[in-house]
């Protein structure tokens, strides 16, 4: 018996998919609603040809953002890095043939 709770996430969802435009989002509505109605992550991988973190993200959007965590204008969390420390990060990256994550953790940490 399914609870109360993901009957009305699943509602929501089907209701997001039947009246969507986008394929993209409609994937990523379906994705999650399969997830609740008790698919294993491998089947909906292969029924809806999306990666297994695509599927974890997209229920984790879903969880903290409802529908419109599920949008393609959907922005997510702030950024670790400013702008410019992002910038400087990627010009230093672009330096390196090579990449360490030692070395990015104590670039990042400078």
């Amino acid at each position: 018996m399914i609870n109360q709770h993901l009957q009305t996430a699943i509602a929501e969802l089907q209701e997001f998919i039947d009246d969507c435009p986008d394929a993209r989002e409609v994937r990523k509505a379906l994705a999650v609603k399969l997830v609740y109605q008790g698919y294993k992550y491998e089947e909906i991988q292969t029924i809806l040809d999306v990666s297994l973190g695509s599927i974890t993200s997209w229920k984790q959007a879903y969880e903290e953002d409802g529908i419109s965590g599920l949008r393609l204008n959907h922005k997510g969390k702030k950024s670790y890095l400013t702008a410019q420390q992002r910038e400087e990060v990627l010009s230093w990256l672009q330096t390196k043939e090579c990449w360490e994550l030692g070395e990015l953790e104590y670039k990042l940490d400078a």
